[in-house]
């Protein structure tokens, strides 16, 4: 016969297995869908006069962008990685600390992948989309 410090055991590990998985289901159970954000044009002549911009590997096209707010803080960059003419990563800052990053992993104009911060360093959550559809389909929370 069981005693109640090994049944209420048997029902902790129970609790513990359903919420790893619950918190590993995939979110596209929930629909989740990212909007870009008005200011997230990907082609990189579409970066205006509100843009500081460079050319870093000096092909006359756009690659880098950032936004300073008034105290001179970033409030937004946006970089081509592989140098296509089209952005494919983006941040986001609050009073000048890093607090989420996009990305567009495979080139195709659309983020598939949100990384969420605090500290500017620790990853608070990442999301992704993983077959391309523009839904979520895989998250990890770390602070849950």
């Amino acid at each position: 016969m069981k005693t109640t410090h090994q049944t209420l055991r048997s029902a902790v590990i129970v609790a513990l297995l359903v919420a790893a998985f619950v918190a590993s289901a995939p979110s596209d159970q929930l629909r989740i869908r990212r909007v870009l954000a008005a200011w997230q044009r990907f082609p990189v002549e579409e970066y205006g006069d509100d843009w500081m911009t460079l050319d870093r590997n000096k092909d006359g096209r756009i690659d880098y962008a950032v936004q300073v707010n008034d105290r001179g803080f970033k409030i937004r960059e946006a970089m081509d990685f592989n140098y296509n003419g089209y952005m494919d990563n983006f941040y986001f800052y609050t009073d000048g600390e890093l607090t989420r990053h996009e990305i567009d992993s495979n080139s195709d104009q659309q983020i598939d992948i949100w990384v969420y911060l605090f500290d500017a360093i620790y990853i608070r959550m990442w999301e992704r989309d993983t077959n391309h559809d523009g839904y979520i389909d895989q998250r990890v929370d770390y602070e849950n």
